[in-house]
């Protein structure tokens, strides 16, 4: 390098070519640095074409709100209830000395969902608090799929709306969480559907509310007159769609189709559904504890009520 040195200082500054070398020197040494680059990149490339094409899928699983709650090192305990006209509702709690909180989750989901976020789930930072949380499901989901008389696999089971979940199942699920829990009232935090079941009882089954301390209502629906979306195009067609569903026999969504689960099963899964939920809420991850357990399924007729709020069964 001291020959260079004396070279560009007594000669090549003199020519000018001391400006050219020096260029010349950045661009090899950027060249190299973008071949590395590329190399990088051609590996990175590599990796996601494996993970599309050849990668084996993640064991197939089923979790289970059991599992979620032992995963947080929660003791989760399980109670049958059974409604006035006959169907069987698993109903979650996880005990805690204080007053007893019961969460109702919204359309397509269970129970599980008020766990999914892990340690920033609503049910564990209220039992953190110190509060008896219970964990309430309806019929027809993934834990209320069992009647006294009927099978799932019959058309009647089917038959009900976010009516009957007023009607019946909260009530029933109120008056267990007070038996069990030795109280006399409960507080209620209802999201989107379970919002608007409690809304449901409060004109059918009022005898309930005096049993309530506290009710809670968070994205509550209870009519569908102004939606902005174009399903809202839809609702004036709620006869045929309902003829339709009897006609093909589809009284539940969503149907059960084979191999659908490799989808949720590919290696890069995790990361396109976070991707995804990370448009509708800045900072979403941990979708994959969500998939496990959405969607679960729902009576077709709910979903057609909820398009036409005034349509009667």
């Amino acid at each position: 390098m001291w020959f260079y040195d004396s070279l560009a200082k007594n000669v090549l500054s003199l020519s000018g070519m001391n400006d050219v070398l020096m260029k010349a020197r950045f661009l090899l040494k950027r060249g190299q640095e973008m071949k590395v680059e590329m190399e990088e990149r051609l590996e990175k490339c590599n990796r996601f074409l494996y993970l599309f094409f050849l990668a084996p899928n993640t064991p197939e699983s089923s979790p289970t709100v059991e599992d979620l709650a032992s995963s947080l090192s929660l003791v989760l305990e399980t109670y049958t209830v059974q409604t006035q006209d006959g169907y069987l509702i698993q109903v979650h709690r996880i005990p805690g000395a204080g007053p007893p909180v019961l969460l109702q989750h919204g359309l397509m989901c269970t129970s599980a969902c008020w766990l999914t976020s892990g340690k920033n789930s609503l049910a564990y930072m209220l039992h953190k608090a110190g509060y008896d949380v219970w964990l309430g499901n309806v019929r027809g989901n993934r834990y209320g799929s069992e009647h006294t008389k009927l099978s799932d696999l019959e058309p009647d089971f089917w038959k009900f709306t976010f009516h009957h979940f007023g009607t019946y199942d909260i009530p029933a699920i109120i008056e267990k969480v007070l038996e069990v829990s030795g109280t006399d009232k409960v507080s209620f935090i209802g999201h989107s559907m379970g919002s608007t079941s409690i809304l449901v009882s409060a004109s059918q089954a009022p005898q309930i509310f005096p049993k309530l301390n506290l009710v809670i209502l968070l994205a509550p629906v209870t009519a569908g007159e102004n939606m902005t979306s174009p399903i809202k195009k839809m609702a004036g067609y709620h006869k045929q769609q309902k003829s339709l569903v009897e006609w093909f026999g589809l009284y539940s969504l969503p149907p059960k189709i084979p191999g659908a689960g490799m989808i949720k099963n590919r290696p890069l899964f995790p990361f396109f559904s976070d991707t995804f939920l990370n448009l509708l809420e800045e900072g979403f991850t941990g979708s994959q504890e969500l998939v496990n357990h959405l969607p679960s399924t729902v009576s077709t007729y709910t979903l057609l009520h909820f398009r036409y709020t005034g349509v009667g069964w």
